[in-house]
């Protein structure tokens, strides 16, 4: 979906980092910025929504939650934070 090419590891990676997403979401337009998360689209779908203030600004994944859990969102957070290498 929005041409987001899922069919191997190398080949997710390519479509996820350092890539514009088909549609701004949360005033953002990459999918992962490798060293920011809060400048990446996946870290504001898949972040808890108690984060969002409220406010969230788009729908979180996995589709139909509020966003990952404390432990498995911490890890996302970690790896575009230290560069988001394959």
């Amino acid at each position: 979906q929005g041409g987001l090419m899922m069919t191997d590891i190398q080949t997710s990676y390519d479509s996820l980092v350092g890539v514009d997403a088909t549609m701004a979401t949360c005033n953002l337009t990459a999918r992962v910025v490798a060293g920011a998360p809060d400048d990446s689209i996946m870290w504001m779908r898949v972040r808890p929504i108690a984060m969002d203030n409220g406010m969230p600004c788009t729908n979180k994944m996995p589709q139909g939650s509020d966003g990952l859990g404390d432990a498995d969102a911490q890890v996302v957070y970690d790896w575009i934070a230290a560069g988001a290498l394959p």
